[in-house]
């Protein structure tokens, strides 16, 4: 017999043998039932929202029984009797144990719980809707950052921002993941002085993703030839900074490369397969916009906007899109908001008319925004409040959401509120750094030093490389008055980051121990330093106010007309407007009357429509300052108006009270809205702290007076106003040489002040008193 007869009579005689023992038929029955138990195993993970590892843990123990039950089939297979053989007694429980370890070292670090649970909440409206809110466990976090242009073209330079919006934007119909606008991290790049947001550095795209404290990050490059896009895309690990994945698309269809890349991505981060097929993923197209003009007119118009802060032009351009397509929601939803926060009121509440009726093209989280922007505006600020409420609940990983409902509650005076809202954000997702510090700065704004502490102690802990750590704790050290302590914590700042901020701010220490010339030269060698916008105007800000405090009004002024046209390149408008009529005074102290008319007017054609009451905040000052009291309270009212209106902050409101109070001679209203406007801030504002001051030493409250001093000095050390009042009060007690020791350390502070500084001949004409 040849040997391949030999060979073939074998594997038939294997074979035969197999089929006695119907070896294949049991296997075939264990694969088969195998994947029906997968596959029931993957319906109910979706079904009943389980976690999908469970679909992973199921088909690991079929793969690893698999060998056990080849053994089984093999002895136990055949008809009739049999017994269990010394293999099968050592193989199979090795096998068991085997499937028990795997299982375990499987399990590590892996979330088998649901994915997410079904919420009902009320609407503003009072309706009940389902919602699905994701577990954390299951939420990724990437940010996208401008892609690149790989041979410039400046006719298609939009598409860097362009690509990565749009991939974002696909990306945000799905609850698992959490992706921040892109534009949103424009504001990280201006300050670190890039002006190409397509030629950000690596190192600094990653040092903005863990400042956000996302686990990844995208970048990628772009070109545009005859044939169409050739587009790159590279996912990184923050952590680390390893490239994780890179897919490369091509072709001739752009919104179809961009939802194959958002595929590939949500793959990239660990998507299953059947995730990302049984999740809702409408075409980019339909959710943005079919028009590529329209498209890029919007981000030639959101660039303009985030890069060079021309909210107005910027506006128009976004809403000019709407000329190619007609129901381009985002644009109507983006452009509103530019041209409200660029004074243009009622160009853009009629732009959110129209969004409330295309709200179903947003996708749901940006119906929350669209929604909470509509109310305000319509000052209905307790449907706002539901539907920021209500985007909490549904989202209650998305970090926007509480800093929007805080924000509203803050912007309202309701600072308990606000508290209690990022006290609830920390139950969630104590890592989130931001809580963090913003309870932190809310404590220290109310003097509960030891809870500051905490917070911030608590960030530095699981921040201990971030720069804000001990910037914070010296801050909060330096409004104690510990300056010792405040200086190490800055000076460590310094260390981990050579920080402009915080050169200024130990700056601001010289200052407010007394030493205003020194601090005042240290301002002025920092300022040509100052690489950014953002730079500069901190600096302009804090030498106008050192200028100011030294009697130099009309030098601050100057130097505040700077800081405006700083802030308009980097703020919005209505926020300098407002700014601008913070500091009425000193223009009316500087003798600049008409200028600060025409800036009130220019104001005042802007804030039109509802929000033409925003404007009495400047002229409640002016008439103040005129003693047209009449005047004064008509603008008060008609501001009160507008603030209950917008749901706006009524700290100022009590401010302003007292300020009017005052003027009417009442001193004890005065002082009760002085003390009320003191206690809800959460900050130090030296200015009412003279003021109330004032009113004690007025009313012959002469211990309350000198206790609320003792605090102001704590912090103001030889604040001049305050020395003032200090000597007044000695005055009245007959303290003759210690009145006088006040009066001429306020001189001194003094010295350079302008000849028709007010508060210099009042010091000199008491020294000249009690001389006499």
């Amino acid at each position: 017999m040849s040997g391949t007869s030999v060979e073939t009579s074998v594997r038939s005689s294997v074979w035969k043998d197999l089929l006695d023992r119907r070896f294949p038929q049991i296997i075939g029955s264990y694969l088969v039932a195998s994947w029906g138990l997968v596959q029931f195993i993957e319906w109910l993970c979706q079904r009943f929202l389980w976690s999908p590892y469970w679909v992973d843990l199921v088909l690991l123990l079929v793969i690893c029984g698999l060998p056990g039950v080849c053994l089984i089939a093999y002895f136990h297979g055949r008809p009739g009797p049999d017994r269990w053989t010394k293999a099968e007694k050592i193989f199979i429980p090795i096998n068991v144990v085997l499937m028990i370890v795997l299982t375990f070292f499987f399990l590590q670090g892996k979330s088998m719980g649901k994915t997410a649970s079904k919420v009902i909440v009320e609407d503003e409206n009072g309706n009940a809707l389902e919602f699905l809110v994701p577990n954390s466990n299951f939420r990724k976090q990437v940010a996208l950052f401008p892609f690149k242009q790989s041979v410039e073209n400046s006719e298609h330079h939009w598409l860097g921002a362009g690509i990565s919006f749009a991939i974002q934007y696909d990306l945000s119909q799905d609850v698992y993941l959490e992706v921040p606008d892109p534009f949103g991290l424009f504001k990280e790049m201006k300050e670190a002085g890039i002006s190409d947001f397509q030629e950000v550095p690596f190192t600094l795209r990653r040092k903005i993703t863990q400042d956000y404290h996302y686990d990844h990050f995208v970048q990628g490059t772009y070109e545009v030839s005859s044939e169409g896009y050739d587009i790159k895309m590279e996912l990184y690990e923050t952590k680390t900074g390893k490239l994780i994945a890179e897919r490369n698309v091509s072709g001739p269809e752009f919104w179809s490369l961009l939802d194959q890349l958002s595929i590939a991505l949500r793959k990239d981060l660990g998507q299953s397969e059947s995730h990302i097929s049984n999740s809702e993923d409408l075409a980019v197209s339909n959710i943005l916009t079919e028009s590529l003009k329209a498209y890029q007119l919007f981000i030639d118009g959101q660039t303009l906007v985030y890069s060079e802060n021309e909210y107005i032009k910027g506006g128009e351009m976004v809403v000019q899109s709407l000329e190619h397509d007609e129901h381009f929601a985002l644009a109507m939803l983006h452009g509103a908001g530019h041209l409200i926060n660029g004074n243009s009121i009622e160009a853009g509440k009629e732009f959110l008319v129209k969004i409330m009726d295309n709200l179903y093209v947003l996708p749901e989280k940006l119906q929350f925004v669209a929604k909470s922007l509509y109310y305000l505006m319509e000052e209905n600020a307790e449907k706002r409040y539901k539907v920021l409420n209500m985007w909490k609940e549904v989202y209650p990983e998305d970090l926007e959401a509480y800093e929007q409902l805080a924000g509203a509650y803050w912007w309202a005076g309701k600072i308990e509120k606000a508290e209690n809202v990022y006290r609830e954000a920390l139950t969630i997702d104590d890592n989130r750094g931001i809580f963090l510090t913003t309870l932190g700065n809310i404590k220290l704004g109310k003097k509960e030093y030891d809870s500051a502490e905490y917070y911030f102690n608590q960030y530095a802990q699981k921040y201990p490389e971030d720069v804000n750590a001990p910037l914070l704790l010296g801050r909060l050290y330096r409004d104690q008055g510990k300056y010792d302590q405040a200086i190490e914590k800055f000076e460590e700042a310094l260390l981990l980051e050579e920080n402009f901020v915080t050169q200024n701010v130990l700056i601001s220490i010289i200052a407010r121990q007394g030493n205003y010339q020194a601090a005042l030269e240290k301002y002025h060698q920092q300022l040509p330093r100052g690489k950014t916008l953002q730079d500069q105007e901190s600096i302009l800000r804090y030498l106008s106010t050192l200028y100011h405090r030294l009697g130099q009004t009309g030098k601050a002024v100057e130097l505040f007309n700077e800081r405006v046209q700083l802030l308009l390149q980097i703020d919005r408008p209505m926020n300098v407007s407002f700014t601008q009529m913070s500091q009425v005074e000193w223009y009316l102290e500087s003798e600049r009357e008409a200028e600060i008319l025409n800036i009130l007017a220019n104001i005042k054609k802007n804030f039109t429509g509802d929000f033409a009451g925003g404007v009495e905040l400047g002229y409640i000052k002016y008439h103040l300052y005129k003693n047209d009291l009449t005047a004064a309270k008509g603008a008060l009212d008609r501001f009160t108006e507008f603030s209950t209106k917008f749901g706006a902050n009524t700290q100022s409101i009590s401010a302003l009270n007292g300020d009017l109070y005052f003027a009417q001679g009442d001193l004890k209203k005065a002082a009760e809205a002085y003390e009320k406007y003191l206690e809800t801030i959460s900050w130090h504002n030296y200015d009412y702290d003279i003021k109330l001051i004032r009113c004690y030493r007025l009313l012959n409250r002469y211990k309350d007076a000198q206790k609320k001093l003792e605090d102001l000095f704590l912090i103001f050390n030889q604040e001049p106003e305050g020395l003032m009042e200090q000597a007044k009060i000695f005055i009245a007690e007959n303290k003759m040489q210690q009145a006088q020791q006040a009066l001429l350390a306020a001189e001194k502070i003094w010295s350079n002040a302008e000849p028709n500084h007010p508060l210099t001949k009042e010091v000199q004409t008491l020294l000249s008193e009690i001389s006499s």
